[in-house]
């Protein structure tokens, strides 16, 4: 019953150890995963291979661990790379998995953040009436669970697409909601996105005294937060509303130095987008030749990607080589291309700008009429966008929004000097306080002064009274140190006597424990003589016994051989002279057959055959047969100076069953799956070392063990005068080392 136990529990102890096991390889994994996850995102504008490798190998992990929640993580890295790298209807494929894989998690932030994301994606393919309800979508969650830094995410992108849409009234409600947050919390990377768009939109709207002041307070968050491309995409906002202004060599020059990052992260977009703008540099101060060559430039670098912004710019391009090459009626095919994308889009400043083409069109063909009738149309729509009324509106959203920053800030000030001057009350009471204490201190030092006094008094008094008990105490002592010393003469007299009969006596017991402690001597010397003597019988009988006992083998495994193994193969002999077609025949030369083989592995069980061809190759045999079996591997080194080494036959016997009696209970008993065996010689003997990995045993129970296997591996030991030493822990293995000899 105990032993059932003993396994039931060591079964489950194995079990929870595994499961731990695993566990804890889950979580490496999925620390592993995550980790490739964030350095997919450090490298997505550095490096695309290594970007997409990182991310690979946490594509792996997620399959394997089935991790809906590291699926979702990936494909948001995989959609934002896209989207960086201009790749907008790729980066919305990527997007929708991440939605996919955040309903499995059942995640509400997981689903909010990929609607979020989808969102982005469908602003900047121009579906900007479909990004705003996405994003509605998103804002409801958030809200719902409470994520301010999102929530401003989400603000921000709405009021994003309507400003796409020429709706500027709600795209700055929107924004200066979402700053509102960012500012709140203290977010500087949502804020820096959120004073960046900002002054994209107040570029829109011509106001561009406060385009500048945000772009500004973007660029200095973005330098502080060493965003590089969030940065760069500011310095060029910065550029355009330069631009505007008239201040032409500064745009200039902050548009070419732009010129190397985009080139170096490999972003034709952004690329084109600034010689777009250095075509108008060129032509404000009437260089043909560079806005010649600036057009080459962005045409070289426009490339479609669906985005119907983008689109439209490069088109708009291709019509001004168009025109330069006076190619009019393709540059008018081209401005109708571009109306149908800016009218599908719904993208209304686009729409200003193919206007504008149409007007420079017609004014370099000479069609004087179409051109009065372009630039009403155009002086109609920019007076739609930007009316008095609508500009009313934005500058009162902008009034209130700065009124109730300063209504804020008023509001902290008052309450700093509300706590200031509480603080100077609690000080003033804390100082009326310690005055107070300190008057009663130094009253209660007076008291303590007086109390002082009166006890040096008393202490006077108790000194006088002391040094006449002194004197008194004096003469008594005096008396007594002459009692003293007549008591202690008759004590002498009386130690005197007693030291003579003591030493007598000492004298006696010392004869008496001397002979004692001799004749103990002797008896204890002639114990040990007779137990040397029985041990030395015991070991001669023990050998002669186990020499016997190797003899009779010796002698039975000869005579089974040489006597009944000859008999046996007499009988198949003349069997085999019968009729071969009798059953009969046939079965009893197959039992024969059996006999002889089963005889042989008697014969070779009582002495190993291997032994003949030396002990090292006998012990080769076992460990072959051992791996053979295919349970267990042995691996057997001996050192070549042990071939040198001379060994009796009965030794190499003795080597050869101690070996095998070790290898069978280390397999039968301890479970084990490899076993290494090393012989070697050192300091002139021979070292056998065997070690398993097998279940490990206490060895201080080997003594107690009822089977003779242990019994006789130390017998062997012992009759060869070595010696054996046992290591063993549990679940961890068994070392045997045995020194013999040589």
């Amino acid at each position: 019953m105990k032993h059932h136990l003993r396994s039931l529990f060591l079964c489950c102890f194995v079990i929870v150890l595994s499961l731990d096991v695993y566990s804890q390889q889950n979580i490496t994994e999925l620390t592993l995963a995550n980790n490739y996850i964030a350095n997919a995102k450090k490298n997505s504008l550095k490096d695309t291979a290594l970007t997409k490798s990182q991310l690979s190998e946490a594509l792996s992990i997620a399959v394997k661990l089935k991790s809906d929640s590291l699926f979702a993580k990936i494909y948001e890295v995989f959609g934002s790379t896209n989207a960086k790298r201009g790749k907008i209807k790729e980066a919305l494929s990527f997007f929708d998995k991440q939605l996919s894989y955040s309903k499995k998690t059942g995640s509400e932030f997981f689903i909010a953040n990929s609607l979020m994301n989808i969102s982005n994606a469908q602003s900047s393919l121009g579906r900007d009436t479909e990004a705003i309800n996405t994003a509605l979508s998103a804002l409801q969650i958030f809200e719902k669970i409470k994520n301010s830094p999102f929530q401003a995410k989400v603000l921000l992108n709405i009021g994003t697409s309507y400003m796409y849409m020429g709706n500027y009234e709600d795209a700055l409600r929107y924004e200066i909601m979402a700053l509102s947050i960012n500012e709140k919390i203290n977010d500087k990377v949502n804020m820096a996105s959120n004073l960046a768009a900002l002054g994209v939109l107040s570029n829109r709207m011509r106001n561009f005294k406060d385009a500048l002041s945000y772009n500004n307070r973007a660029i200095s968050l973005f330098k502080e937060l060493k965003d590089e491309l969030l940065w760069s995409n500011t310095k060029f906002n910065v550029a355009t509303i330069e631009l505007k202004l008239k201040e032409y060599k500064q745009a200039e020059q902050h548009l070419l130095e732009l010129i190397p990052f985009y080139e170096k992260i490999n972003r034709p977009d952004a690329l084109r987008k600034i010689y777009g703008q250095l075509i108008n540099v060129a032509d404000e101060t009437d260089r043909e030749k560079e806005a010649e060559n600036y057009l080459k430039k962005a045409l070289q670098y426009s490339v479609k990607t669906g985005n119907p912004v983008n689109d439209i710019e490069v088109i708009l391009n291709e019509v001004k080589l168009f025109v330069v090459e006076k190619k009019y009626d393709l540059a008018e095919q081209k401005l109708a291309e571009a109306t149908s994308l800016a009218d599908k889009a719904n993208l209304s400043l686009s729409k200003m700008n193919i206007k504008r083409h149409y007007i420079l069109l017609y004014q370099e063909s000479g069609q004087k009429n179409k051109g009065m009738r372009a630039f009403t149309s155009y002086d109609l729509m920019k007076d739609s966008l930007l009316n008095k009324d609508n500009l009313a509106k934005i500058n009162e959203l902008q009034t209130k929004y700065e009124t109730s920053k300063k209504e804020a800030q008023i509001f902290l000030l008052n309450k700093e000097n509300a706590i200031k001057a509480l603080q100077l009350k609690n000080n003033a009471l804390e100082i009326s306080k310690n005055k107070s204490l300190l008057t009663t201190q130094q009253q209660q030092i007076t008291i303590n002064g007086l109390e002082l006094s009166n006890k040096n008094q008393a202490l006077a008094n108790q000194k006088l009274d002391a040094q006449k008990k002194t004197q008194d105490i004096k003469a008594l002592q005096k008396q007594s140190r002459i009692q003293n010393l007549e008591l202690k003469n008759k004590k002498l007299e009386l130690e005197q006597r007693n030291l003579a009969m003591g030493s007598i006596l000492v004298v006696f017991l010392a004869l008496g424990g001397i002979s004692f402690s001799f004749y103990k001597r002797n008896q204890l010397k002639q114990q040990n003589q007779l137990q040397t003597e029985i041990y030395k019988q015991q070991e001669i009988a023990t050998k002669s016994v186990f020499e016997g006992e190797q003899n009779e083998r010796i002698r039975i495994a000869r005579d089974l051989h040489d006597g009944i193994g000859q008999m046996l193969s007499v009988v198949k002999m003349n069997v085999s002279t019968l009729n071969p077609s009798d059953k009969t025949v046939e079965g009893t030369l197959s039992l024969v057959d059996k006999t002889i083989t089963e005889l042989r592995a008697i014969s070779h069980n009582l002495i190993p055959e291997a032994l003949n061809f030396g002990l090292f190759a006998a012990l080769e045999d076992i460990c072959k047969k051992i791996n053979d079996a295919g349970k267990t591997k042995v691996d057997l080194n001996v050192a070549q100076e042990m071939d040198e080494v001379p060994l009796t036959e009965q030794n190499k016997l003795s080597i050869y069953r101690i070996v095998q009696e070790v290898l069978n209970n280390m397999i039968k008993h301890a479970n084990a799956s490899h076993i290494s065996i090393d012989i070697k010689k050192a300091n002139e003997n021979m070292l056998i070392a065997i070690k398993d990995d097998g279940d490990g045993f206490d060895t201080s129970k080997i003594d107690d063990s009822k089977g003779i296997g242990w019994k006789n591996i130390s017998a062997r030991v012992h009759l060869m005068d070595g010696d054996m030493n046992i290591k063993s822990e549990k679940l961890i293995g068994t070392q045997i080392e045995i020194s013999i000899p040589a």
